[in-house]
């Protein structure tokens, strides 16, 4: 099947954003792909994380601003003391998309 996302992800792997280098990691979309994520995160060695993903019903380019607080697959709350939804940590006024 295509994956559109893990074909971008697989351009951006070793490029470089304003001196910043640039490493890629395509996960599978399930609990294991989740974990995975968790694990990288949780590291601290990021100074961004970027998830991407497709959704073909969306049209244009989406910018994701709030997350529910709910695991897909498993039964809970990603964050059990958080709240329901959870506000997305990017300074979204630095994003910029050239036309």
């Amino acid at each position: 099947t295509d994956n559109p996302s893990g074909e971008i992800a697989s351009l951006l792997n070793g490029t470089s954003i304003e001196s910043l280098p640039v490493l890629s990691f395509r996960v599978d979309v399930d609990e294991v792909g989740v974990q995975v994520a968790e694990q990288l995160v949780a590291s601290g060695a990021w100074q961004a994380v970027v998830h991407l993903g497709f959704e073909d019903e969306a049209k244009g380019l989406k910018l994701e601003t709030m997350a529910s607080n709910q695991r897909a697959l498993n039964a809970g709350p990603v964050d059990v003391l958080g709240p329901s939804l959870l506000p997305t940590t990017a300074d979204l006024g630095a994003v910029a998309l050239n036309t």
